[in-house]
């Protein structure tokens, strides 16, 4: 790991493992937690989990752990194989227990909390981001939810059987699980008893997917049986009710909140579309914005502000719309250009969303000459986009970010030029030059 110094140069503070990389071995993952004051690795091979915290002296430890933890691997959920926040850490540490850990920054060491055990199988285990429930759930489709009743005990709180797919909220202050045919359940986890409220349940044919809005007060469900995206909100009076559809004429592939929870983006597979949907004066939701792709949509998304979005199409005929707000709350659209013989493979937004850029590749079997590219672009003093600077490279380009200070690009490029699947790779970082304005 690299910090950047008082002289402007990245320096490294500590060394991370990362062995070699094998046949059906997955790289070393490695974590920061939430206040980026502890870090957790986790080696596959041996399924070893180490920590290292920032101490006093800015200096990176590795704690004295009496006994080595063993994670095992999680099958489920899309997660990690442990969860890392604040005070705590998860693990799931074999077939039919999971432990949460606390933090002993006077010994330097981790101090079993409590150990969630199961009958079965485990397949999965999460905690929430509040710390203040997790769950497990083993191979029969049950969902076990644990958590702190009043008195400050740890106790098993819910039992949901039969579930598909479960989920904290960002907050950690709900849960969400999917059971089967478009059935789901909507828990709340602010009770401080040994219970949790039974729960909201809600249907939508054809879905298997549900997610929150960044603040929680909405939620969308869709999935590629259906071609209808629905927009779910409270009543007013606690209730979940159906506040609106977006409908394609096909598969829903992608569907997102931006980050002020008044728009939605949502894309088809099938119709190779990509719509906004937008809360007007009234509090209503009305379509705001279509636009139609040459080809599938290989990527859409919001930025990070919520105030921009993407919409890709990568192959044969590569093709690019950045989409954003203007001062009237509008959502429009610009075409962006590729430059001749590379193909388009992502776009990526800046925190302040006044820059943006889009990389891509040549097809090496053609052409090695160059086969890289960054296209980086700002908003000029006339309010338009227009093209700042064309990086060309000598290695293709895997991936291309901003720094969280929007003051470097992070660029990740594959170093064989001669296989289709290369071996090894190189990041760079480069520095945006400062723009002058016009006068």
């Amino acid at each position: 790991m690299s910090t950047l110094n008082n002289d402007g140069c990245w320096e490294e503070v500590a060394a991370l493992a990362h062995n070699p990389l094998e046949k059906n071995h997955p790289p070393v993952t490695a974590s920061f937690s939430p206040l980026h004051d502890k870090i957790v690795t986790f080696d596959p091979r041996n399924l070893k989990i180490n920590v290292l915290r920032l101490d006093s002296n800015g200096r990176w430890t590795r704690q004295r752990q009496p006994l080595e933890i063993i994670c095992a691997m999680q099958t489920e959920l899309n997660k990690p194989p442990f969860k890392i926040t604040n005070n705590y850490l998860l693990t799931l540490n074999n077939n039919r227990s999971a432990t949460i850990w606390g933090f002993n920054d006077e010994n330097n060491c981790l101090k079993v909390k409590t150990v969630m055990h199961s009958h079965v199988k485990l397949k999965a285990a999460l905690l929430s981001s509040d710390e203040q429930h997790a769950l497990t759930r083993d191979i029969a489709k049950n969902v076990i939810i644990s958590g702190y009743d009043n008195n400050g005990d740890w106790v098993d709180k819910k039992t949901i059987p039969g579930c598909n797919y479960v989920d904290f909220s960002p907050s950690g202050c709900k849960l969400l699980a999917y059971l089967n045919r478009g059935a789901f359940i909507l828990c709340n986890c602010n009770r401080n008893d040994d219970t949790l409220d039974k729960g909201q349940f809600f249907r939508h044919i054809g879905s298997d997917k549900a997610i929150f809005s960044p603040f929680e007060n909405f939620l969308l469900s869709y999935g590629k049986q259906t071609s209808d995206v629905c927009i779910w909100g409270d009543d007013g009076e606690g209730n979940l009710i159906n506040k609106a559809w977006i409908r394609h004429q096909g598969a829903i592939d992608n569907a997102a909140f931006n980050h002020q929870e008044d728009s939605v983006l949502t894309s088809s597979l099938n119709d190779n579309t990509v719509k906004i949907q937008s809360l007007d004066s009234q509090g209503q939701w009305q379509e705001q914005l279509v636009v139609q792709l040459k080809g599938r949509v290989d990527d859409s998304r919001f930025s990070l502000s919520g105030r921009m979005a993407c919409a890709l199409h990568f192959t044969t005929g590569s093709e690019s719309y950045i989409l954003w707000r203007n001062d009237d709350g509008k959502w429009i659209k610009h075409a962006v250009t590729i430059p001749d013989g590379y193909g388009l493979r992502g776009a990526e937004f800046n925190g302040t969303d006044n820059r943006f850029l889009t990389y891509g590749s040549k097809d090496i079997q053609q052409d090695h000459h160059k086969p890289g590219f960054v296209q980086l672009w700002c908003k000029g003093d006339d309010g338009e986009w227009i093209d700042e600077e064309l990086i060309i490279l000598d290695h293709r380009v895997r991936g291309a970010k901003f720094s969280p200070d929007g003051d470097y690009l992070i660029i990740h490029c594959a170093n064989d030029l001669t296989c289709l699947i290369p071996k090894g790779s190189t990041a760079l970082l480069w520095k945006i030059p400062a723009r002058e304005r016009q006068s």
